[in-house]
């Protein structure tokens, strides 16, 4: 979030965008559920969760090589076996 979305290099500057000062100790997941992309895991949340309208609506896609160690066995098999028409034809964020 902080590099991608805000543009800003250090902490102190992405504390300065949030809307929530307790975000700089516990970061908020979105209340949105992260979508899975043929890239990674995206995050996205929506507007005056955690900066103004001002900002947009924030995202962060983190890649799945980076969240491995955190999937459960479940979840592992289904990042294994998506594709882009996978991606696709299960999330209904993304335009056709």
């Amino acid at each position: 979030m902080k590099k991608n979305f805000f543009k800003v290099n250090s902490d102190e500057e992405l504390y300065e965008r949030l809307l929530d000062e307790n975000a700089r100790y516990t970061f908020p997941l979105p209340e949105t559920a992260p979508v899975c992309r043929p890239n990674g895991v995206e995050f996205i949340y929506q507007q005056y969760e955690i900066a103004p309208y001002a900002a947009g609506i924030p995202t962060c896609t983190l890649p799945y090589d980076s969240l491995e160690n955190l999937f459960t066995v479940t979840m592992k098999p289904l990042i294994e076996s998506t594709t882009d028409s996978l991606a696709l034809t299960y999330n209904p964020i993304v335009k056709r």
